[in-house]
């Protein structure tokens, strides 16, 4: 995404030598149709003018070296550039050079290389962009599907229903928007978070600190005030509420006559599917609640989301360029994948959906 530029699984066929073989040629026969940001090649050098390697923006200059397989890059030159940073742009993630977009006669490629020592990379895998212009690439990384749009937060519920707070401000808050299968549908309602339940409705967290539910195409005011919201399979209703506490603020549940405080505190929350919370502290640890006790998880987050699988995702605490790494629990720890966020939620198959520092929104593969 800047990562993740992420996108969905491809399938991998027998020939795979045979495209490289054929890819290099086509890079070395074919003049490029480049923009100021799209990578371009001009024989054996591969011109990269934008590379988001956060903090940092700066361009490279490999050469492809001959007679290697896989196919093997050096890099000639590297400086730091101003320049903005666009889906076309390359990025890195970790190790992984990801070039989302890179033109060939009249086809657009993607690249994946791998630095395996300081200044020399590998090609891992390369693929044809579904488009027929430059600027917009429906890039297909080996984990994330790019889904169009920009969003400050997203939320997926059980039934699959997806309502992301989006990049157009309303006052303080921001836009919401549903999602169709195919793109997006402004809603009345502005948010700063958002959560849905197993029926499909989002619940919303605005600037003010409300709390607001859509029933039947209204909005109705929850009585309290959040922070964060989230939702499990089974119908509980979580919160980061507002009062100040060591790790961050107060937790509570809804119950039947109103919210119901818990010890503990934190700054993220989301909830399993047995009504199981695990929340974020502002000192990026992770605990879930077991027996009344809130037990420590290993690992570091910004962000948690649950699918109603019982998957759980966290926005890591290592810097990424599009933000933090991406993590799944295993059991007893995490487990990295591919791509970077800031937000993340989780669908009813346990794909996440996730959005990057630049807005950009990424769906991955579920189970």
């Amino acid at each position: 995404m800047h990562t993740t530029h992420p996108a969905g699984h491809r399938s991998r066929c027998c020939g795979r030598k045979a495209w490289a073989a054929l890819l290099l040629q086509v890079l070395l026969l074919w003049p490029l149709l480049a923009r100021a940001d799209v990578a371009s090649v001009d024989g054996t050098r591969v011109w990269l003018p934008v590379v988001d390697d956060y903090p940092q923006v700066v361009s490279m200059e490999l050469r492809l070296l001959p007679r290697t397989q896989p196919q093997q890059l050096l890099l000639e030159r590297r400086s730091t550039v101003r320049a903005p940073v666009t889906a076309s742009s390359a990025w890195y993630d970790g190790d992984i050079l990801v070039v989302p977009e890179v033109w060939i006669g009249e086809q657009s490629f993607w690249a994946e290389l791998r630095e395996t020592a300081a200044g020399r990379f590998v090609l891992l895998d390369f693929g044809r962009n579904q488009q027929s212009e430059p600027g917009n690439p429906d890039y297909r990384h080996q984990y994330w599907e790019q889904i169009p749009g920009a969003a400050q937060d997203i939320g997926v519920g059980p039934d699959g229903s997806v309502w992301a707070v989006g990049a157009s401000t309303l006052g303080h808050d921001y836009g919401l928007y549903q999602w169709s299968g195919r793109g997006w549908y402004e809603q009345r309602g502005g948010a700063v978070r958002v959560d849905v339940d197993a029926r499909g409705r989002p619940w919303i967290v605005n600037d003010a600190h409300e709390i607001w539910l859509l029933e039947r195409g209204r909005w109705e005011r929850i009585a309290g005030a959040a922070r964060d919201i989230g939702i499990g399979a089974d119908g509980s209703v979580w919160v980061i509420g507002v009062g100040s506490r060591g790790g961050g603020h107060a937790i509570y549940r809804l119950g039947q006559y109103g919210w119901i405080e818990y010890p503990g505190s934190g700054e993220r929350i989301d909830v399993a599917p047995d009504g199981t919370p695990w929340v974020v502290n502002d000192e990026e640890r992770i605990f879930r609640l077991e027996g009344g006790v809130w037990q420590r998880i290993p690992g570091a987050a910004h962000d948690i989301g649950i699918g109603a699988d019982g998957s759980v995702w966290v926005i890591g605490a290592d810097d990424r360029a599009g933000g933090y790494g991406v993590y799944r629990y295993n059991g007893s720890g995490w487990t990295r994948i591919p791509g970077s966020g800031r937000q993340i939620s989780a669908g009813p198959d346990g794909a996440p959906w996730e959005v990057n520092r630049d807005g950009n929104i990424y769906r991955g593969q579920g189970n």
